[in-house]
Parts: C-alpha cells; structure tokens; sequence
C-alpha cells in the first residue's frame, strides 16, 4: 500500500496506508496510528470552505460520546463513522484542509443492513441462528443510536439499507456520516443533507430536489427509522409494499409511498400486503401503534410521528419480554401471542431453522442440522444472546442502626454478547433501586438504597429486588438485621 502523511489538528502526523476503497467524495484509508481508526481524504476538487466548516462542527458536536458513555465502547458496541479529527496536508501555520480521521468500522463483522431483511438471505449467512430476537435487538440498536444523533440536534438525512450496517452481534453502525444533516452550536446554523433514498423517504419529501432545496429532515428520519423496523421485523417487506385497487396506478415503492396508503390498515380494504408478508400479528400491540402513527398520522401531520427515542422505549419493553419456543431453540416471538408463529412453517419455510451454518461450511445447499447448543464447531453467529447473571444475589447486613440510609453496589453481569438491558425494582418502599433501569455488555452496578428509618419495628426485615432484562429475570434477597431498641 501507499504510505501518506497527514497531520491532525494538533499537529500530530498520521501516517495513511492505501487507499483500501474509492467514492465519488474521497478514497479512504488505513492508519498505521490506530488499528481503531482510518481517515477520509476528499478530492481537491470536492473541497470547499462550506465542506471544512461541517466537519469542524460535526467534530466539535458529536454524539460518539454519548453513545460510549451510555452503551459503552467496543466492538460489540454500536458505532458511528463520525469525524473524531480534521486533518491537513502540513502540521501548523498556512495548511490545507484534506479530510479527516474517523472510527474504523469492521467489515468483517458489520454488513450491510439489506442483508439481514430477507431470511433467504439471513439462512445462508448464518442459518437460523439470527432469530427475530437479533432482529429486534438490531432494531433497538438503531433507534438508541439515531436518538443519540437527535439528541445532538443533527439528523441522518439519507437513511439507506446500505449505510447502515448490522453485525453479527446485532449491534448497528452508520457510514457516510458527512452526508448527514448537522447542527453547528458555535455558529449557531444548520448544513442539510443534500441526498436521499427514495424508498426510505416519507410522502412529502418524494419530489423535492435536495441538490436545490434545503428541507429540514428530522421527520424524514422518523419516517425511515418507521421504515427500517419494518423491513427488519416483516422479513423485509416494505410497509408500502401493497396490491390492489388503491394502489393500481402506482408501480414503484416510492409511488405508494407518495400515495400515502398503507397496506395494514385494516379500515382500507382497497389495498393489501403482498402474499409472502408475515402475517401483520406476528408484530406486538405497542408496535403496531407506532407503525399506525408513523406511516398513516404521519402522512398528514409529519410531525405527529414517534421520536427515536419512543421506539427505542417500545423496543427494549418488547425485548425484555419476548417469548422462547420449547420446539426450536431459533424461535423468538412476542409475548402478545399464545403460541409461536414460526413453526406452522414448517421445515422448508421456516425464516429462522434449526440448523445453522458453520465456517466449515461451503456451498449454499451443505448445511449443518446441528441446532445452536448442539453444534461443537464455531458458528457464523458468534454473538449469543444476553444473559442475566447475580453473582452475588444473597444480601445480608448485621447489626444495622435505624433511621439512616445504607447504600449497597449490587453487581449485574451479562453473560452474553448482544447488549443486556433491564431494569429493577424493589418489593419493598424501604429499598430503593438508583438507578431503575441499566444497560451493559460485560458488568454493571445498580445501588439499592436501604433506608432503615422506613422500616417497621421488627429486628429483622427482608426485601426481594426483582431484576427484569432482554436476559431473563432474576432476584435479590436482601436481609438486614436491626440493632435492638435502646
């Protein structure tokens, strides 16, 4: 490869190794720095003071830190190719600006999110191993992180199945950053996104031209992130993939979607799913909901969509009651429903198999029978679900005083990989739980806050910290022991 120099903003030198991929904008490259970074260099003739001035603003108002502080970093953490560094083609004084450094995402693990939609697809990457609960995981994942970004006031504005990436532990990653919608809070302006996908674009947003209009684009991200669930939840069905007399004179997805009719409307009879959609049921209660403001409400009132950060609410209740199936350890569904949805489908059909497939594997038609606790070779999916553990679930305290307040670290660790979220609450009114909720990869604390002053007369008082996640549920016995009344 071909080795470069360029400088950070502090001057420091970064040697560039490449480049290992070409774009319209720039070609990207290694650095012999950091295994966790690389950097983008723009074409002379693609930089611009105005392009200068948004990656500044995008490095001095990121929303990286939020998301390490909230869901940890790592690389089983969700990422973002956010500018962490501007960089220049000489160390201080009269310099140019090039480009800039951003995280490295691992291609190796993360994949282009179209991959995951149709199970066709799923089950030759990784059998059925990538269930619905790895699907509701990555769904999660995505709105956590577009919240993180709203929350810095910016906005993804091109929101495609090709710059966001799954990985294999369901955790979600987003490219093309410096195409996105940014706030600048020390210049107090905005620079919009000036690209678009067509089938992730809500109704309104269907004939402008961003190359010439400067649109606002957080409902539009709203009606994506509506769009992206969908698709990742329906076996990769548009939501305004639809037949029918409603629908007759439009022929491409982005026509039904500027028509506005959506095919789950159970009062709209002149439209209907197409046959190979999973039946709408298979979708929890509290999601529907969201799809019925986001795709019908939304379509008069954009802003009457959900935030990012109710589906991400939604998302993580659904998970952390999700249901096992006893006949096929692949099987995950809902709570609402009373039996699974996915064996009816029998062995040829099944979206999510028993069998999955192994490095060893080759060719699309050798796969192994073997289920996930049955294999002994390494899976593809080397992510295993998130699992609850208490080391230390007996809580004993002696000889206490009353009336004051006793702070307790209660340990939580995940045995898992994907993600594990929850939360606790206690049995009792003198036990408190701070935080209520938590989220972790490897080990959390939570602080039960033992108030004895609440406590009734007896010597000796026990409470139960019940502890719910998307990792099973779990319980504290606390025992404490008071001192004798005086």
């Amino acid at each position: 490869m071909t080795k470069r120099t360029v400088y950070d903003a502090s001057g420091a030198p970064i040697v560039l190794a490449g480049p290992v991929k070409k774009g319209g904008e720039g070609e990207i490259y290694l650095t012999d720095n950091s295994a966790s970074l690389c950097a983008k260099l723009y074409y002379e003739r693609r930089i611009t003071t105005l392009l200068q001035a948004k990656i500044s603003a995008m490095v001095n108002n990121s929303p990286v830190k939020a998301m390490a502080v909230t869901r940890g970093a790592g690389p089983r953490g969700s990422a973002l190719a956010w500018p962490v560094s501007l960089l220049y083609d000489s160390p201080l004084g009269s310099r140019s600006f090039v480009g800039y450094l951003m995280p490295l995402i691992d291609t190796r693990l993360y994949m282009e999110a179209h991959r995951f939609f149709d199970p066709d697809d799923r089950k030759r990457l990784f059998g059925g191993g990538f269930s619905w609960r790895y699907l509701l995981t990555a769904a999660y994942n995505l709105a956590s992180v577009m919240t993180d970004i709203h929350g810095r006031g910016h906005c993804i504005g091109d929101v495609s199945s090709r710059n966001l990436l799954i990985a294999r532990t369901a955790a979600v990653a987003i490219i093309d950053c410096d195409s996105f919608q940014v706030l600048d809070t020390e210049n107090d302006r905005v620079f919009y996104s000036h690209v678009g996908t067509g089938e992730y674009l809500p109704p309104e947003l269907q004939d402008v031209d961003f190359g010439k209009e400067d649109t606002d684009r957080y409902a539009s991200d709203l009606f994506a992130l509506g769009v992206m669930v969908f698709r990742l939840l329906m076996g990769g069905v548009h939501p305004f993939q639809a037949s029918g007399e409603g629908v007759s004179g439009a022929h491409s997805i982005e026509q039904k979607i500027r028509n506005g009719r959506y095919a789950y409307l159970a009062s709209d009879t002149s439209v209907s799913p197409p046959k190979f959609a999973y039946d709408y049921d298979i979708l929890p209660p509290a999601l529907q909901d969201l799809f019925m403001r986001c795709f019908v409400d939304g379509a008069e009132q954009p802003l009457a969509r959900p935030p990012a950060e109710e589906w991400k609410r939604v998302l993580l209740a659904e998970l952390m009651e999700i249901r096992h199936c006893s006949a096929n350890p692949n099987h995950w569904y809902g709570k609402h429903l009373p039996t699974c949805p996915w064996c009816p489908y029998g062995e040829e059909n099944d979206p999510f198999p028993r069998w999955i497939r192994t490095p060893e594997t080759t060719g699309d038609t050798e796969e192994s029978l073997q289920t996930v606790e049955e294999n002994t070779g390494d899976p593809i999916l080397e992510a295993t679900p998130a699992e609850l553990i208490l080391p230390d679930p007996h809580i004993t305290i002696h000889d206490v005083a009353r009336d004051i307040v006793i702070p307790y670290s209660l340990a939580i660790k995940n045995k898992g990989d994907i993600r594990l979220h929850g939360t606790a609450e206690s049995s009792v009114p003198w036990v408190t739980v701070v935080p209520g909720d938590f989220s972790c990869e490897d080990t959390t604390t939570i602080t039960l806050e033992i108030n004895t002053g609440d406590m009734d007369e007896k010597d000796f008082q026990k409470a139960k910290v019940r502890i719910y996640s998307n990792g099973g549920n779990a319980e504290a016995i606390v025992f404490v022991s008071l001192q004798p009344e005086p």
